[in-house]
């Protein structure tokens, strides 16, 4: 178990694990997901995001989920509370926005972590460090 600080336990509502099918119509009904982790190594909800529709603003410490964001087009990345803010209003207020970022991400998804992609990717790495 791990609780919430104290101060934002009143806004946290632990579901535990939830059904694939109900946390699917849960990302597609988001109007963005927010993934503020600095430590993250590959970055799965932004794929499980753009599949349901949804982009996704994610911290600029990550590397690797900001590399996502820059590649797929698909998110927005924030550094401080005020890009924070301003990215948020910016997809939750902008459906212009919203819209091409979140079918950016999805057609990266779609392209670039399709099965044959990366099991391409994969044979190509052995095959540089045979």
């Amino acid at each position: 178990d791990l609780a919430p600080p104290a101060d934002i336990a009143p806004h946290v509502v632990d579901l535990g694990f939830i059904d694939i099918n109900d946390r699917a119509a849960a990302y597609a009904a988001a109007g963005v997901l927010v993934q503020p982790s600095r430590l993250e190594s590959f970055g799965m909800v932004l794929f499980e995001s753009w599949l349901a529709g949804t982009p996704v603003l994610v911290n600029a410490r990550s590397t690797v989920l900001r590399r996502h964001c820059e590649v797929s087009g698909g998110g927005l990345w924030f550094g401080d509370a005020a890009t924070f803010v301003e990215g948020l209003d910016l997809i939750l207020e902008a459906p212009e926005v919203r819209a091409p970022l979140a079918a950016a991400g999805r057609e990266y998804t779609l392209t670039e972590f399709r099965w044959g992609a990366v099991r391409d990717r994969f044979h190509s790495a052995l095959e540089a460090w045979s």
